[in-house]
């Protein structure tokens, strides 16, 4: 019998960002799934466990919500949101309804 290790307990960070966020979470041993372009040196990185391939992050925002929302519904626990730039914040922010009964937020509280 497999006993379970801390990272098999952990929530999956779903990261939209390069290796410099990817790197120190997984080096911290949490699980990352990485949220990138298609070819990004992300992906390959030894510490992605899934790898979603988004091609357009800045114009193609409501789609880019309801993917994430797909795979945190496909996840036995909410994942823990990670984004690294303004316009992911600020996307974020605005579809916090939506995106908070599926993920961990790392956003101040409205108001």
């Amino acid at each position: 019998m497999r006993i379970p290790s801390t990272i098999d307990t952990l929530p999956l960070a779903c990261v939209l960002g390069d290796l410099d966020l990817v790197r120190p979470l997984g080096l911290a041993a949490v699980p990352c799934a990485v949220i990138t372009r298609p070819g990004s040196p992300a992906a390959f990185n030894r510490f992605a466990r899934r790898v979603l391939y988004w091609e357009d992050f800045e114009t193609a925002g409501g789609k880019l919500v309801e993917r994430l929302i797909e795979f945190a519904e496909a996840q036995p626990e909410r994942p823990v949101l990670f984004f690294e730039n303004d316009a992911q914040l600020l996307l974020f922010s605005r579809n916090r309804d939506k995106l908070a009964p599926w993920f961990h937020l790392p956003l101040a509280a409205p108001g």
